[in-house]
């Protein structure tokens, strides 16, 4: 299983980090990331490496890491026209590139589903960590786990729309001891950690602590607090406080301490990550008691605690004064540690935790499988009987659950063949051999159908560029060659008067049309412009009760309804990337009434679309998602005005509903197409 683990990292450490490493900056993708994982930052929480021994094919990301980032770019010809979200452009190409099964993001804050649904690849699992508060805006629906070691953030993470929660706490990296293992303490008292408006509990130890040490001459204290501003802390802390101390460094200064102490932020409940890395590195560890500790380790044999101000001081002055008994306790805790809770051990549990909700997705999909299997014998044993109209129900029942199944879309042909109709058998020969290219039967049918159906005719246009191109897309499209032609000479025209704006097609199906608009694209534009082609690429969704054909017969019933002109998305884009014609089209995977919206700010204004939507609902919800993108002068073509009711029904509503009038030229018994007037 291919496995992305997407992190953030804090921006003043990768500055530092750079600053203080000025040579990375140079360095390849591979060797800049390797270089950080390292140095120990957010070691903690970095998984991706382990799995791969688990058998993943693993990888990582650290999303706001620019160097890095700009470099995998540059190494991968990937060129940016959104400069201010260059960052997020690069992460959506990262994911679209892996495909991973397991999608997991430290930071489900700045990666909510405002991201998730941009993306074009949808992995199968998407896990997110969270052991800080969420912003209120956040959305989590697209979120199968969220992991936290914080209780209280079950019922927030079913609130903002996560499917399930799992207690996780992260691990100790044995790398890391080997590092600082030589390093002797030095100082008697060491705090590490953040303070903000979330630690005001924190900051009042902090403040006994400081009054305690500047009472005590001999009493050697320091504290790694990152500011938020100048002057953020109380001025006595400030003199105590040496600043952030990062990766290794922060490591260093733990393994430095006599005594670390540790104090929970306000929310939590005796888990923090402090509580591994200081007896991960055998450093005595004084913390803040709370029951979960005990879940860790044992208080005053692992670890030692404090429930008040008094007890913290006490407890300081006791282990101080007997260093043996301060050893044992640090040495019993990084011993517990390193067995129990080195990284290489969580991941075994994370690895639980990912292939057990993988079963049950898979054990869903298996249902859905099962189901298509039976009805697949079902409607066999029709065929065999010659009851071709009751087996064609029951394969269109079957094609509605959008599971791709061997030799489905053959009994599909047979029937229509039998119910004679034998142009819609060849579509569906063709979309059986799109999932299934080494269907003997199907191929030797769709021959023989294309002989007896499909003579050998000369183009009816004779513009020799257009049927030079039809002859590579035909096999790939539904469309009429009147269409096509149409399609050929509005994208010149737009594309030979440059007007400014971006191409969209919405239906995309097994991706000839989209070729054709790209070929125009990529000979005849005198400006950079790409075409975004929407597809669901895994059928038509549900037709409603308007989408029928003039005579009154329902989409559903007369073998075109859901499910129905599939093609995958890989095989579409391999089709595009054999013609030379990937640079220009931008695939966006999923229904229209989620990803149209979702587009829109990024699209910007469109010179050129074509509506193949086929239902009253999906072409409604083009014209309202981007007709007001669309230039004046901009030329529009729909596909099925003159065949679907419902979708001629949703253009005249449109029409009404805006106060306007569409100049509208037909093209064949079905296609039309017009100009967006001034």
């Amino acid at each position: 299983m291919k496995f992305l683990q997407i992190l953030t990292f804090y921006e003043k450490y990768l500055i530092d980090f750079y600053t203080y490493n000025k040579q990375i900056v140079n360095y390849s993708y591979k060797d800049q990331l390797n270089e950080l994982i390292r140095d120990g930052f957010g070691a903690s929480h970095i998984f991706a490496p382990y799995l791969n021994d688990l058998g993943y094919d693993s990888h990582l990301v650290i999303a706001n890491n620019s160097p890095a980032q700009l470099q995998w770019a540059k190494e991968n010809n990937i060129h940016h026209e959104n400069k201010q979200e260059i960052l997020i452009d690069i992460v959506k190409k990262q994911v679209d590139l892996i495909k991973p099964d397991i999608l997991y993001f430290t930071d489900p804050v700045t990666f909510d589903d405002s991201f998730i649904n941009t993306l074009n690849h949808r992995p199968n699992l998407i896990i997110g960590w969270r052991a800080a508060t969420f912003l209120q805006n956040t959305k989590l629906s697209k979120f199968d786990i969220i992991l936290s070691n914080a209780e209280i953030f079950r019922q927030k993470s079913f609130e903002l729309g996560a499917k399930s929660f799992e207690f996780f706490f992260p691990g100790f990296p044995d790398f890391i001891s080997n590092i600082v293992k030589n390093e002797s303490p030095k100082l008697d008292i060491v705090f590490s950690g953040n303070v903000s408006g979330e630690h005001r509990n924190r900051l009042e130890y902090l403040k006994i602590i400081t009054n305690y040490s500047n009472k005590r001459s001999n009493l050697s204290t320091a504290f790694f607090i990152p500011e938020l501003h100048p002057n953020s802390l109380p001025l006595n802390i400030q003199k105590l406080n040496n600043g952030p101390c990062w990766g290794i460094n922060m490591y260093r200064a733990l393994k430095c301490g006599r005594i670390v102490l540790n104090i929970d932020i306000d929310f939590g409940d005796g888990g923090n990550m402090r509580l591994f890395e200081t007896t991960g590195v055998g450093s005595f560890l004084l913390t803040q008691y709370q029951d979960k500790v005990a879940k860790y380790f044992e208080p005053g044999k692992e670890v030692e605690t404090f429930r008040s101000p008094e007890e913290m001081i006490e407890k300081i002055e006791y282990y101080l004064k007997y260093p043996q008994k301060r050893e044992d306790i640090a040495y019993r805790g990084q011993q517990k540690c390193l067995s129990e809770f080195s990284i290489k051990n969580r991941a075994i549990d994370f690895d639980n935790i990912i292939r057990k909700y993988m079963s049950k997705k898979r054990n869903s999909k298996l249902l859905n499988q099962k189901t298509v299997s039976d009805l697949k014998k079902k409607s066999m044993t029709y065929i065999d009987n010659n009851n071709f109209e009751k087996a064609f129900e029951i394969i269109i029942q079957a094609k509605a659950l959008k599971i791709p199944t061997y030799n489905l879309d053959y009994m599909k042909a047979i029937c229509f063949v039998r119910m004679n109709r034998p142009f819609d058998a060849i579509e569906s020969l063709r979309e059986e051999l799109r999932f299934f290219p080494e269907n003997v039967e199907a191929k030797k049918l769709l021959v023989q159908l294309s002989e007896d159906f499909l003579p050998p005719k000369e183009y009816k246009y004779r513009n020799y560029e257009f049927s030079s191109i039809l002859k590579k897309i035909k096999p790939n499209t539904m469309l009429s060659e009147e269409r096509l032609f149409s399609l050929f000479v509005l994208s010149r025209h737009i594309c030979l008067i440059d007007l400014p704006g971006n191409f969209v097609e919405c239906g995309v199906a097994a991706g000839g049309s989209s070729a054709l608009i790209a070929y125009v694209i990529k000979k005849y534009s005198k400006r950079l412009r790409h075409l975004y082609s929407f597809d669901s690429f895994e059928g038509m969704p549900e037709p409603s009760k308007e989408d029928t054909l003039y005579n009154g017969a329902e989409a559903q019933k007369i073998g075109w309804g859901a499910g129905t002109c599939a093609a995958s998305i890989q095989y579409v884009s391999s089709f595009w990337e054999n013609l030379n014609l990937s640079d220009i089209i931008i695939p966006v995977k999923g229904y229209f009434n989620k990803k149209l919206s979702e587009k829109k700010n990024e699209i910007g204004q469109i010179s050129f679309m074509h509506l193949d939507g086929d239902w009253y609902e999906s072409t409604k919800t083009i014209l309202e998602n981007f007709y007001s993108n669309i230039a004046e002068g901009g030329a529009l073509q729909v596909d099925d005005y003159g065949h679907w009711s419902g979708c001629q029904k949703a253009i005249h509503e449109f029409e009404l509903q805006n106060e306007i009038s569409f100049n509208i030229n037909k093209i064949d018994s079905t296609g039309i197409w017009f100009f967006k007037k001034s």
